[in-house]
């Protein structure tokens, strides 16, 4: 499968909608919300996964909101020990990770 995500992507793929998406983030959630104890203030499943039968990328979008960068910047080993990967965005204060 190429990551439609990669620099080197060709194409992108988009698929019919899965009802497990949902499902997958709540997953997801769960992980990051025990890994983060109370440092994060809100977590969504954004993007298009998150609509109901709409046809998308196969990628589960998460966003998470800290009361304080400090807060994110010491969620960087937690992240980084449940598979995500920083990647630097350019836009300070803002942080992107992907697994």
């Amino acid at each position: 499968m190429t990551d439609p995500l990669s620099e080197n992507a060709e194409t992108i793929r988009v698929v019919a909608y899965d009802p497990n998406w949902p499902i997958l983030y709540m997953a997801e959630r769960s992980d990051l919300l025990a890994a983060a104890t109370s440092n994060f203030v809100v977590l969504e499943h954004v993007g298009s996964t998150a609509i109901p039968g709409l046809s998308a990328k196969p990628i589960i979008d998460m966003m998470a909101a800290v009361t304080d960068v400090r807060d994110g910047v010491s969620l960087i080993p937690q992240l980084v020990a449940l598979g995500y990967l920083r990647i630097e965005n350019g836009m300070p204060g803002r942080f992107f990770f992907r697994k």
